[in-house]
């Protein structure tokens, strides 16, 4: 009996494979992050003056413009890092792919907002939240959402290719499923993205001090 209890014990605290690939997933972020961070805290003075004047001139098209990023370039953005992994979901080369997706990820995001911040200061963290915000706030959860699954199934091919593990539960239907829900998601993010982070940005230009 004991050893019974212990067994259920046992498999009621295993833990689940999505959220080992969730973990996993945001540690590669993280580590890109890093990465991203520390390449723009070594580039020399003179690529800086140059980040300084690009992010400038970034700041004075947002200042001018009613509209934000090109529609075109919206979709790139939002929708790229998902189709790209859940796309790799059918393949063992997931196991490569999408965690050098999640590294990529991460190396963007904190690289964008170091480059506010060496070329502005406090005031660039404000102007990078007020940039990246609305984008990250839809990306990140519909990417690791994707994400997770798709590292999952890449390593159950994997192991079926090897012979050493068992075919996928279900026929992907559910896999597809979260993948629409999430596009469905990101065509909302566009939307906002288009209409509401112009408007933010414009509005820490207005309310923080800083010199062009």
């Amino acid at each position: 009996m004991r050893r019974g209890s212990s067994l259920r014990v046992l498999r009621m605290i295993r833990p689940d494979p999505a959220s080992l690939s969730v973990l996993f997933l945001a540690i590669c972020f993280l580590l890109g992050g890093l990465l991203g961070w520390s390449y723009a805290d070594h580039c020399d003075l003179s690529a800086r003056d140059a980040f300084r004047e690009y992010l400038s001139d970034y700041c004075l098209f947002f200042e001018q413009n009613d509209t934000g990023a090109s529609i075109g370039r919206c979709f790139l953005l939002y929708f790229s890092a998902i189709c790209t992994a859940f796309l790799f979901g059918f393949s063992s080369l997931g196991l490569l792919v999408v965690p050098l997706l999640s590294a990529c990820f991460g190396f963007i995001s904190l690289y964008t907002v170091s480059c506010f911040v060496l070329s502005f200061g406090r005031d660039g963290a404000l102007l990078a939240a007020a940039l990246t915000a609305i984008r990250l706030l839809f990306t990140m959860p519909c990417f690791f959402l994707v994400a997770s699954q798709s590292l999952f199934r890449s390593l159950s091919i994997t192991l079926l290719t090897l012979g050493r593990g068992k075919r996928l539960a279900s026929s992907g239907g559910r896999y597809v499923f979260i993948f629409v829900i999430c596009l469905i998601c990101l065509c909302v993010g566009v939307f906002c993205e288009r209409f509401l982070t112009p408007v933010l940005f414009r509005a820490v230009i207005n309310a923080v001090e800083w010199n062009l």
